[in-house]
């Protein structure tokens, strides 16, 4: 009897400091937490997470990508100066794309509830440089991949699920954007320089306001004369169709207005007035 009573003891004094080993783990892990998020946020955490992501867009682009100088406090801001792509042909070759800057603000609140709040999105000076030689090979390996999957791939079911996760736009803004394009399987260019665009909640939660300005352009296709061209649009996009409020496309001396609503599910009929002036 009292042997057995020695041996419950001796369990329960193991069990309790079972207990207080995992008790001292978790207080660890608690406070090692927010040391770890403030090293993120100081350089040399920075660099490590900048480290990253340079590899996990290199992997996926199949492209080499920089970043010059990356910020971030985790919870609500990150900032990417410098960001370059290079092209596919050549790391020495005019960069398939390069951004001065990039500002993102975001809450992480309500990531509980499956709903991912990004207050806003800025992007400066865009700069795009897209090119395809007479092999019709491009600068940027994404399109190559997308031309030889037309070819091979067959034709798949459609996957008509629907992520459970919401993303909350604020606002994005688009600050200054030049696209050069060159085609020399056409052969054809085009340029735009000086492209603003931005989207913006709505009245409604699910709504956005759209507002586009392509600045100066310039299309050009074989031995023909290069066209001016511009784009500019106002529109509000509500999840089940965009209302276009104003589409003007000025082409040198020739001018199409398009106002309407554009439906965005299938079998949905399309009601826009258009004239061309």
């Amino acid at each position: 009897m009292f042997q057995c009573g020695v041996e419950r003891l001796k369990r329960a004094k193991h069990r309790f400091r079972f207990i207080r080993i995992i008790l001292i783990g978790l207080l660890i892990l608690v406070a090692a937490i927010p040391v770890l998020l403030f090293v993120a946020t100081l350089p040399p955490g920075e660099h490590v997470i900048k480290g990253i992501l340079e590899s996990q867009l290199t992997s996926q682009l199949h492209q080499k990508v920089t970043i010059g100088t990356f910020e971030t406090n985790l919870l609500s801001r990150v900032q990417i100066f410098g960001l370059r792509v290079a092209s596919a042909r050549s790391e020495q070759a005019t960069p398939a794309l390069q951004v001065d800057a990039i500002k993102l603000q975001y809450d992480l609140s309500q990531l509980l509830h499956q709903v991912l709040t990004v207050r806003s999105v800025e992007i400066d000076s865009l700069r795009i440089n897209v090119e395809r030689d007479r092999q019709n090979r491009s600068n940027v390996a994404l399109l190559d991949s997308a031309v030889q999957s037309r070819k091979t791939k067959q034709q798949k079911a459609r996957d008509t699920t629907q992520s459970s996760w919401k993303l909350r736009l604020g606002e994005f803004v688009l600050n200054g954007m030049r696209v050069k394009y060159r085609d020399q399987t056409l052969p054809a260019s085009a340029t735009l320089d000086g492209l603003n665009a931005s989207v913006r909640g709505g009245r409604n939660e699910e709504s956005y306001d759209l507002v586009l300005n392509s600045g100066n352009g310039e299309v050009q296709y074989g031995k023909f004369p290069p066209t001016d061209l511009n784009v500019r649009l106002r529109a509000v996009y509500s999840g089940s169709e965009i209302a276009i409020d104003s589409l003007l496309v000025r082409a040198s001396n020739l001018l199409l207005r398009v106002e309407g609503k554009v439906p965005m599910t299938e079998n949905s009929p399309v009601d826009t007035r258009i004239r061309l002036s």
